[in-house]
């Protein structure tokens, strides 16, 4: 009883906290499969949890304790009727989809990406976090990504970080490259899945 009421009364607080945390952890693609629906490995035909995901979950959960009420009593405006028919097209090109279970998944995702859009627009109007705080948290993380990258670069393969999600780089199919005078040499993966997702990253950093 005494725990549940130091949580009710911090609940504030453990909710930035768990915000913080899990927007560090976004570049960080620590993953484990759940189920493949081919033999052999494929990046996009199979379920994969990843380490954040529960940092997500747990952000969303205390979020809905803090602000509860506000939820129940938010009144839908025309942008998110928009919102509703984009999520009822998606939901039809699950029953579409050759792997349902697949498709569900990733639906799934869609919506908790839109909750936590919802529930960080929320916390900056409410002034629980500060929007400059947000932003020195991906210039942090942009610093850190990109001198993982130019070290990768440099050595052309991975430096083993892969508890936090780095791919495992080298001079084999599969690994995206660029040629430079007429050899191929490894892009930068950073802690990412791919490339370009760095870039995107790095892109949002800098701005």
């Amino acid at each position: 009883m005494k725990l549940f009421h130091l949580l009710k009364r911090n609940r504030f607080f453990l909710l930035k906290v768990s915000f913080f945390t899990f927007l560090a952890s976004i570049p960080f693609g620590y993953r484990t499969i759940m189920y493949q629906f081919t033999s052999g490995f494929h990046e996009y035909e199979a379920v994969f949890l990843y380490a954040n995901d529960l940092l997500l979950l747990v952000f969303l959960f205390l979020f809905g304790v803090c602000f509860w009420e506000d939820i129940r009593r938010a009144r839908l405006k025309i942008p998110q009727y928009f919102l509703i028919g984009f999520f009822a097209f998606s939901a039809i090109s699950v029953f579409l989809a050759a792997y349902k279970i697949l498709a569900l998944v990733v639906f799934v995702r869609v919506v908790l990406l839109v909750c936590i859009a919802y529930a960080v627009r929320h916390l900056i109007r409410k002034n629980t976090v500060q929007f400059k705080n947000i932003l020195k948290v991906f210039v942090v993380l942009g610093i850190f990504e990109s001198l993982l990258g130019i070290v990768q670069f440099i050595t052309q393969k991975s430096i083993g970080l892969w508890l936090l999600g780095e791919q495992v780089l080298g001079p084999f199919p599969g690994i995206s490259k660029i040629a430079i005078a007429g050899a191929k040499m490894i892009r930068a993966y950073g802690s990412f899945l791919h490339p370009n997702i760095l870039s995107a990253f790095l892109l949002i950093g800098l701005v």
